[in-house]
């Protein structure tokens, strides 16, 4: 396999803002020409849209809802001491979605009520197997094991640590144990089984970022939350014998799938090895084989992303020297040719005045084969689309 050294995944993974438990929330409007531009064409200066053969046909995907939700527990800001103030998702937010992705933790934490959520629906766990986060309650096992990469020394009270993979037979029984214990959680509502239909995998990208040195930095977020960011990369990881990490993350989900047969298997990204995620698996224990080792892959941040400045914009689709933009439209021709189903998710401020420019990314993912969403970028709440709030009137 390759060593994971992908350059236009590399680059675009230090550009995006990634799966924040927190972050800021700076936004900046963006005008209406622009985002038809990054949707293909400005309509109304008559422009047409540019054809691209990296855009599926629009498909059964694109007419279904789903959404996603990680931080209820801040949901309602600070109380006076600085402790975050719990907001549960509430019945009526859990309806109407082919699929949802929740943190098990959270919704334990908060008491969401799981049991409400329709029989149609599939759930699935946040599960971040490439940062463990200070708040989990394996931390102290993952820390214990060895297997937290070292970080930046002037860094004051990070969320998270970068999981050296790498370190197989320390870090893999934990993560398999995390989910097992996931999947005896019961609903926080009324105490009976909740019934898991898959997992989410979280941070590939951060540990296919890794450089050999092992130089993590975090970056604050307007708000002092941390995104674990990788600095110096040169060369990937690799073990005693020369495997690379990027290895590993196709090892890591392969063995996922082999263990956990019954879930559907969602990747957050990890786009420089979802063509590997998508061959067959077979269980060397009883020779069976899976159709893939994943069954979904979310495409986070392909429409739009934040600048230097923590605003946000939407990539123009009329900038022929715009690289960001020319490494997703490789991107996006790979997924395509995985045929693997694909989740978007995107983030914008979801004021009633950002409505039309909401709608118009919702546009954008359905364009390129997405089963579309659209969040803030703290991803405490769930917000259906305006068409779709319009409905419900």
């Amino acid at each position: 396999m390759a060593d994971g050294n992908d350059n236009n995944e590399n680059n675009t993974q230090l550009n995006r803002r990634g799966f924040l438990k927190k972050s800021g929330t700076g936004l900046v409007a963006l005008g209406l020409s622009s985002l038809l531009a990054a949707c293909g064409g400005d309509k109304r200066s008559g422009a047409p849209p540019k054809p691209s053969a990296t855009q599926p046909a629009p498909n059964d995907l694109t007419k279904q809802r789903w959404a996603a939700c990680f931080n209820q527990g801040g949901a309602g800001g600070k109380d006076a001491n600085g402790n975050d103030i719990p907001i549960p998702l509430t019945k009526e937010q859990l309806q109407g979605w082919k699929l949802l992705a929740l943190d098990p933790d959270d919704c334990q934490q908060v008491g969401t009520p799981l049991s409400t959520i329709p029989k149609e629906t599939i759930k699935l766990a946040y599960v971040d197997v490439g940062e463990i986060e200070t708040y989990r309650s394996d931390f102290a096992d993952f820390q214990k094991a060895g297997v937290l990469i070292p970080r930046d020394p002037t860094v004051q009270n990070p969320d998270n640590y970068v999981a050296d993979i790498t370190k197989w037979d320390a870090y893999y029984p934990l993560m398999k144990k995390r989910i097992e214990k996931i999947l005896q959680q019961t609903n926080p509502d009324n105490g009976k089984p909740i019934e898991w239909g898959g997992i989410m995998l979280d941070a590939l990208d951060t540990t296919l970022a890794v450089s050999k040195s092992a130089d993590v930095q975090t970056d604050f977020g307007q708000t002092g939350s941390v995104n674990s960011v990788i600095a110096n990369r040169t060369t990937p990881v690799t073990d005693e014998h020369g495997v690379s990490i990027k290895e590993y993350a196709i090892k890591l989900v392969r063995q996922l799938r082999i263990d956990f047969p019954d879930l559907k298997i969602m990747v957050n990204r990890g786009f420089d090895i979802t063509d590997e995620l998508a061959k067959p698996v077979t269980d060397p224990k009883n020779n069976k084989v899976y159709k893939s080792a994943v069954d979904m892959v979310m495409a986070e941040s392909t429409i739009t992303n934040k600048d230097n400045n923590g605003q946000y914009y939407v990539y123009n689709n009329n900038d022929p020297n715009n690289q960001e933009l020319a490494a997703y439209n490789q991107i996006r021709e790979k997924l395509k040719k995985t045929g693997l189903p694909i989740y978007g998710i995107d983030y914008w401020s979801q004021d009633p005045s950002q409505q039309t420019v909401v709608e118009g990314i919702y546009n954008a993912q359905r364009k390129f084969g997405y089963c579309p969403y659209v969040t803030t970028d703290d991803k405490q709440r769930i917000y259906k689309e305006p068409a779709q709030q319009a409905q419900s009137r």
